[in-house]
């Protein structure tokens, strides 16, 4: 049964949704005209009928889910219940609703209370997202149980292939039970490969690993081999009628945001603007100077209590600026709470902290592994040089390092930077991959969205992994 159950495990999931989603709506308009009429609330024109009310829900209920369905709210999900699916349904919710307020004014047959409306709408939300939260859980304790785990086999054994690995070993609500590892047989495998006792074989065996495994999903995370290798692999899992994944590199990621332009009917290909550069540039822009100026204001206290500790943990200055550069290579000073002993680099110049790094001061340690060392940044934000939420601004000299070294470095420098990003809340901060980095820089300038900014804002107060 739960090999049949986990087969269809979306379309399931969809259908129990949806019927949950019409039930829910049905009795939340049901129960606003009982809060409006039969609580403490005044009616001055009478109790209304109910059948007039109970005439109308169950179009209003199909009407519901058929924006829902038009937002993708019931598209397959792998992560767990998060703020963008709360997003989609916010917007489903405030479409629905002004669809249903147009249509019951027009109706002149009979004047529709509009406190069981308002009522019924935010009934509905906190009801269709706790129901969401619910059944999301549910599908993900039944992951965590072993019922619905699909069997994946990942193609590659870099550094990509192997983090992709651990986090499918490390969360099974995601719904994938990792069996091993192919290599390619152009792949140099590293000699510290990790997994080598779950390496299966290579790609050229990939029909008979699929049959001898029950692969039900492949993953194909070979970033430096050729298209070619890689639409072989494609068609092998056709033929076995397999599910499969690609794990994009950078030139990949840059490259699918191509667009074609033409000046003076002479096609040029160019890469395709960030969100960021059009008006929202400003929406964007205010939100920063709001957003600080309240942050300096409120969190005043805090910030006056962490100076007078750092002053009294160690010799010298509260603050620490540093030169960094940020939009359009403009190089500014951002500020920090000082965290390190004076002097610091005096010996070593410039470098990077670690984890059990000796330079850093008791109270700096503790600055460091709560984020409350980069609260001035505030004022960085409020002055125009930082945004809130962008890619985190590194110090010329690295820079002048790195954009030799890697592919689209520089790409970071079309926005301004933040004082946390989409890399830093999920852990590539300090010394990690600087190519991981990239490309998470480079999704959240390419996707940005409002959503987007306060979705990392909220996960940096939980974001703790690397923070040193």
């Amino acid at each position: 049964m739960w090999k049949s159950f986990k087969r269809h495990e979306h379309t399931l999931f969809s259908a129990l949704l949806t019927s949950l989603d019409f039930v829910v709506i049905v009795f939340t308009f049901l129960g606003a005209y009982y809060i409006r009429f039969y609580t403490v609330f005044h009616a001055p024109l009478g109790l209304q009928p109910l059948s007039a009310y109970v005439k109308i829900v169950f179009p209003i209920g199909i009407l519901y889910v058929i924006i829902f369905e038009r937002f993708g709210i019931y598209k397959p999900k792998i992560d767990p219940f998060h703020l963008g699916e709360i997003y989609k349904l916010l917007k489903g919710i405030m479409v629905g609703s002004l669809v249903v307020m147009s249509a019951t004014f027009l109706y002149r047959q009979f004047q529709y209370s509009r406190g069981v409306m308002l009522a019924a709408f935010l009934i509905m939300i906190a009801a269709l997202i706790i129901e969401k939260f619910l059944v999301r859980s549910l599908q993900a304790k039944l992951r965590i149980n072993g019922y619905l785990l699909k069997n994946v086999l990942i193609v590659g054994t870099g550094s990509a292939a192997v983090k992709f690995f651990n986090i499918l070993k490390n969360k099974p609500a995601l719904g994938f039970k990792p069996a091993g590892f192919l290599y390619c047989e152009n792949e140099d495998i590293n000699e510290n490969f990790e997994y080598k006792e779950l390496l299966l074989g290579n790609t050229n065996q990939i029909s008979e690993k699929i049959k001898q495994y029950g692969i039900e999903e492949v993953i194909v995370a070979l970033p430096s081999v050729s298209h070619n290798a890689v639409m072989r692999i494609i068609m092998q899992c056709e033929k076995e009628i397999v599910k499969f994944r690609i794990l994009p590199d950078i030139m990949e990621i840059v490259f699918s945001k191509i667009i074609v332009q033409e000046i003076e009917g002479i096609p040029f290909l160019s890469l395709k603007d960030s969100p960021l550069l059009s008006g929202w540039y400003f929406v964007k822009r205010f939100f920063d100077t709001l957003l600080s100026a309240i942050g300096l204001i409120v969190l005043s206290p805090l910030l006056l209590f962490i100076a007078v500790l750092v002053k009294k943990s160690s010799q010298g200055t509260v603050f620490y600026k540093q030169k960094r550069m940020g939009i359009d290579g403009k190089e500014f000073f951002m500020y920090k709470f000082r965290t390190m002993k004076v002097g610091a680099e005096d010996k070593t110049g410039p470098v990077w902290a670690s984890e059990k790094d000796d330079r850093k001061t008791k109270i700096g340690d503790f600055l460091r592994r709560t984020n409350l060392d980069e609260l001035p940044q505030l004022y960085n934000v409020f002055q125009g040089d930082m945004s809130l939420v962008g890619p985190r601004p590194e110090r010329p000299f690295f820079v002048k390092k790195f954009k030799e070294k890697i592919p689209n470095y520089m790409s970071r420098h079309r926005v301004k930077s933040g004082i946390t990003g989409w890399a830093q809340v999920n852990g590539l901060r300090g010394n990690t991959s600087l190519e991981d980095r990239i490309k998470y820089d480079l999704y959240y300038i390419e996707n940005w969205s409002l959503l987007l900014d306060l979705k990392i804002i909220l996960m940096t107060f939980f974001a703790h992994k690397n923070a040193y």
